[in-house]
C-alpha cells in the first residue's frame, strides 16, 4: 500500500522504511496513521461528533464531551 497523495515529510518516509522491513518478516502490519480522523481527534470532527449526541437525545454524553471539550479550552487559555 502506498500514500494516497504525496506528502512531505519525515514522518512518511520513517514509516515506509519501517513498514518495507517489516514485510520481510510479516504479511499484514497495522499502524497508528490516520488514528486521529477515526476517532475524531480533530477539532471540526469532535464538533460535529458532540452535534450529533445532542440530536440523538444522548444527554449525558453530550454533556460530558462539552464538560471536556470546556476544560481544555480554559488550560488552553492560561498564560
Amino acid at each position: 500500500y502506498h500514500q494516497d497523495e504525496p506528502f512531505a515529510g519525515p514522518g512518511v518516509f520513517t514509516q515506509w522504511e519501517v513498514m518495507r522491513e517489516a514485510s520481510k518478516h510479516v504479511k499484514v502490519t497495522l499502524d497508528g496513521q490516520g488514528g486521529d480522523e477515526v476517532f475524531a481527534g480533530y477539532r471540526n470532527y469532535h464538533v460535529s461528533y458532540i452535534a450529533t449526541l445532542l440530536t440523538k437525545g444522548r444527554l449525558g454524553s453530550f454533556a460530558s464531551e462539552l464538560w471536556g471539550v470546556a476544560k481544555r479550552f480554559k488550560s488552553a487559555t492560561k498564560v
